[in-house]
């Protein structure tokens, strides 16, 4: 494993996966009309972390939920894929619905995604 510091960008090791079981490979779908209920996942030793959200298909992402296994806790891997999905948003121009307390932590703790969360 390596540091922080040594790590990947996010957007290389995140993928993003539509329930339907379809894997979009190693990078991010930039196409959000393909996509309505999905996750981003983190793979590593079989164990899988991930955020689930759903596009409306009218601009909006919500986002549900976070899970990360007891194995991968504690080394930021919850806080990768809440920047992957606000990176995701921001990119495809879509306003977010926050109802993940993850994500919602990350955004406070990171303010240059709050202009990202819709009124």
């Amino acid at each position: 494993m390596c540091d922080v510091a040594e790590r990947p960008a996010s957007r290389d090791i995140v993928r993003l996966r539509a329930l339907d079981g379809k894997r979009s490979g190693s990078r991010m779908s930039r196409e959000p009309s393909k996509v309505s209920r999905s996750r981003f996942e983190l793979e590593e030793n079989g164990e899988v972390a991930y955020l689930e959200f759903d596009l409306d298909g009218s601009g909006w992402m919500t986002l549900w939920h976070t899970e990360v296994p007891p194995a991968m806790r504690g080394r930021g891997v919850a806080d990768m894929l809440a920047r992957t999905a606000l990176e995701y948003a921001r990119d495809n121009k879509l306003k977010l619905d926050v109802i993940c307390p993850v994500a919602l932590n990350f955004i406070n703790k990171n303010p240059e995604f709050k202009d990202l969360v819709g009124k």
